[in-house]
């Protein structure tokens, strides 16, 4: 009897033992590709974004110190460069350098937006916009009675690059270019008031009253990201900001 049950018994271990052997072998080339993956597994999570630096394997940012064990002496393990100047070595460093220079940027501190390794947010960021904005912006000041629906969706997606720009309060373009582009019915100031003789109040190429320092532009009159009165005028009776007649 015994003997008659031995070719059904034998395939079924031959079976198991091939698949326990094939998973001690991925294991080992896993483990012999990346020998930091094993202790280091919360770097990557499942549903997050990895850094395409990963994929060169870690010694391509960080280098074991001679003389130091791994993991048990603090400072075995170096960046082979500061930040920035590492992540120079791949992301063009002429992007991130302007007129304008976002402050995290000027410090050399691209970790306090984005996670070297991997995040659950979009371009490795700490958190998604806004609310990665609102670590160092009030979020007050985006969020009064009335609000700019592009200031809420995405600071950096429309109106401001978060590195670096040849234009003030790193703007693309100019502020009226950049408001036009949605705003066209109101270039040429004529929303505001027409004058006898047809002259039209002016939206650019004039000091700002309340600013002289400044040009006028549509931010004089209305404030790019919320407000408390509607269409995001500064002042209930906007216009006796500058005309005091009025």
């Amino acid at each position: 009897m015994f003997m008659r049950r031995m070719p059904l018994f034998m395939p079924a271990c031959a079976v198991l033992l091939i698949m326990i052997f094939f998973s001690v072998l991925q294991g080992t080339a896993v483990s012999s590709e990346n020998p930091c993956s094993p202790c280091h597994q919360d770097l990557i999570q499942p549903g997050t974004v990895a850094h395409p630096a990963l994929s060169f394997g870690c010694l391509v940012c960080h280098d074991p110190v001679p003389g130091k064990k791994h993991p048990h002496e603090r400072g075995s393990v170096l960046l082979k460069k500061g930040v920035p100047d590492l992540c120079y070595t791949c992301h063009d460093e002429s992007k991130f350098r302007g007129n304008y220079v976002h402050a995290p940027i000027s410090k050399g501190d691209c970790t306090s937006c984005h996670m070297p390794h991997a995040s659950g947010a979009s371009n490795l960021l700490q958190k998604e916009r806004p609310d990665l904005c609102f670590i160092c912006h009030k979020e007050k000041n985006f969020s009064r009675e009335y609000t700019h629906s592009v200031a809420i969706s995405g600071c950096g997606k429309r109106c401001h690059n978060p590195h670096a720009n040849a234009n003030q309060y790193l703007l693309p373009q100019r502020i009226n270019e950049l408001c036009i582009g949605c705003h066209s019915a109101q270039e040429t100031g004529m929303h505001i008031v027409t004058l006898p003789g047809g002259r039209i109040h002016p939206i650019r190429g004039v000091p700002d009253p309340r600013v002289p320092t400044k040009e006028l532009s549509c931010a004089s009159c209305h404030n790019p990201h919320s407000a408390k009165y509607s269409k995001l005028y500064k002042s209930r009776k906007n216009c006796r900001r500058c005309h005091k007649l009025y």
